[in-house]
């Protein structure tokens, strides 16, 4: 990606048999930044994970440990003014057969 930004809207996921997403947030601020990861379901429902990312790190977070299952979309935003992120997505099918990398 040419840039970080300060939020970030990805197609659905999905967790559950034989189905995993996990959502990469990378910090590169020399500061620690407060991110909220949003799971957006099908119904209208949201399940929002709030985290801090150290400075020049980054943080994996995987769909069915938020407690989610079934499709998903994601949202990530930095909760941190002025503080921009970066963000990927891996998918894997058939227990690690197969999957895919998504940079937005």
């Amino acid at each position: 990606m040419s840039a970080p930004h300060m939020s970030f809207y990805l197609p659905d996921g999905k967790a559950g048999i034989g189905v995993e997403t996990w959502t990469l947030v990378q910090n590169p601020n020399s500061t620690a930044v407060k991110v909220n990861v949003s799971y957006l379901g099908e119904d209208g429902s949201a399940k929002v994970v709030s985290d801090t990312i150290g400075p020049n790190s980054r943080k994996t977070f995987n769909m069915a440990d938020a407690g989610v299952s079934g499709r998903h979309a994601i949202q990530v935003s930095s909760q941190t003014a002025g503080k921009k992120v970066m963000v990927e997505r891996s998918m894997y099918w058939y227990n690690r057969g197969a999957g895919t990398i998504e940079s937005v």
